[in-house]
């Protein structure tokens, strides 16, 4: 669930800035490396593989220990 807080209809480009600009950063470098014959296609995708999956089980466990408490289950 989104918090109410983040959507009070102040600084709306300034957050969004914040969530896109690194990540269109982060597809320029990939796509310049690419241009220039520095990395194949299948490099740089297996590197926002990577970059993505420590992000996705550390969100994936946060939410598991957020949903557990929520619903009184103990966590180790």
């Amino acid at each position: 669930m989104f918090s109410r807080s983040a959507f009070d209809r102040r600084g709306h480009a300034a957050k969004l800035c914040i969530v896109l600009l690194p990540l269109l950063f982060a597809a320029l470098v990939g796509i310049s490396r690419i241009d220039d014959y520095w990395h194949h296609w299948t490099d740089v995708f297996t590197g926002s593989i990577i970059g993505w999956a420590p992000h996705a089980s550390i969100k994936m466990r946060e939410n598991i220990e957020l949903h557990s408490t929520s619903i009184g289950i103990d966590t180790v």
